[in-house]
């Protein structure tokens, strides 16, 4: 009797570890998932970062040719 009830313990000691184990794999999987989307949102917010930068060097441009034009034509058309 003391033998199946030190055995029955034993059983439920491994089932508890395994638990802990798949529990444990769970949560590294989930950090694993929370990281890269993470990462995805910052590679994102980056790329659009860039894409406002790069129009507003574009829109720079265009004004300071326009301001060039502007003051061409103003010295040939007193």
């Amino acid at each position: 009797m003391l033998a199946k009830f030190a055995e029955d313990e034993k059983l439920e000691q491994m089932n508890a570890q395994k638990r802990r184990m798949r529990m444990a794999e769970h949560a590294r999987e989930v950090q694993r998932l929370i990281d890269e989307k993470r990462q995805a949102f910052e590679a994102a917010k980056a790329r659009e970062e860039a894409e406002d930068a790069a129009k507003w060097v574009l829109w720079l441009g265009w004004v300071l040719a326009m301001r060039a034009l502007a003051q061409d034509w103003a010295h040939w058309h007193p």
